[in-house]
């Protein structure tokens, strides 16, 4: 199912039915307290309509859980006299449809209590925003170096101040959305399950609850396929961008070393392996010619005698 299911549901009675007579008795001990309490007036008064709208959200599944727990006591009542045994079935959807209204009672909870943290958060900040930011004092404000300094800080110390408010509300809406997203996921499983109990799932007259778990099925495969080819884009925006950050680098690289060739040619440092070559055979050909023609005069080489 959604969020909630990956953690540790609320613990909650295993109710049993056991003999007749002593059915009403037993289900009173072991029913969970699921008494309607108003909430009081200060809890709320601070809070938006948000927070409001699931402290009355709780209210309506506690109604329900009661409504739903008689239910389900009932039709194990009514197993016993037919079939002799009148035990709570946990894998029934009977069970299961009361199970998990009782989970939604917490996660109302829980999203009273994240409602009422962002609701107080977003009155801090546009408090804050309310008030003028802190003028920074110029060099030409006249003013001296302590207070100049001064300045500075406390616009330093309100911009921190308000990037730390917005950054808790970025939080608090994502951790909203999940709690939220969670919630409606577990509305349709217990739709689906209050539909197996009525004996209507397969019902040709009645099936909300396949057309919806087919409709969030398709959105989900939406969302599934969206991410992959957002992933897919950037995987290859950024490989695409390294290829042509690479080709860039080395064209770079080629234009550098052709220039430091040209330079150290123009100085006479390189000039190849041909241009060398043909320098040591102009030089030996030319200390051959004078060997020679000293040799003809009889007086000596280039090269002392051995």
């Amino acid at each position: 199912m959604g969020l909630f299911d990956r953690w540790t549901k609320p613990s909650a009675p295993a109710p049993e039915t056991v003999e007749p007579e002593a059915a009403n008795e037993n289900v009173a001990e072991e029913a969970p307290k699921l008494e309607v309490v108003t909430p009081e007036p200060a809890a709320v008064a601070e809070t938006t309509n948000t927070a409001l709208a699931w402290t009355e959200t709780k209210q309506a599944n506690l109604k329900r859980t009661n409504s739903l727990f008689d239910k389900v006591n009932n039709y194990f009542r009514q197993q016993k006299e037919s079939q002799g045994s009148g035990k709570w079935d946990k894998e029934s959807p009977h069970y299961n449809a009361w199970k998990e209204s009782t989970v939604q009672i917490k996660a109302a909870e829980w999203l009273v209590e994240e409602s009422t943290k962002f609701d107080a958060t977003t009155n801090k900040l546009n408090e804050l925003l309310a008030t003028p930011a802190p003028e920074i004092l110029l060099a030409g404000s006249g003013a001296s170096y302590e207070e100049k300094e001064a300045s500075i800080k406390a616009a330093m110390d309100y911009d921190k101040k308000v990037a730390e408010l917005k950054e808790e509300l970025a939080f608090r809406a994502s951790r909203i959305e999940d709690l939220e997203n969670g919630y409606n996921e577990r509305e349709l499983t217990i739709a689906k399950l209050e539909a197996e109990m009525d004996g209507k799932l397969d019902g040709e007259d009645q099936n909300m609850w396949k057309v919806a778990e087919a409709a969030y099925q398709e959105l989900v495969a939406a969302e599934d396929t969206l991410a992959e080819l957002k992933r897919g884009f950037l995987a290859r925006f950024r490989k695409a961008k390294e290829i042509a950050d690479a080709k860039t680098r080395l064209a770079e690289a080629e234009a550098a070393v052709k220039t430091v060739t040209e330079r150290m040619d123009d100085t006479g440092t390189l000039r190849g392996k041909a241009g060398a070559a043909n320098k040591l055979a102009a030089f030996n050909s030319r200390q051959g010619a004078y060997n020679r023609s000293m040799a003809s005069t009889g007086r000596g080489t280039m090269v002392g005698s051995k």
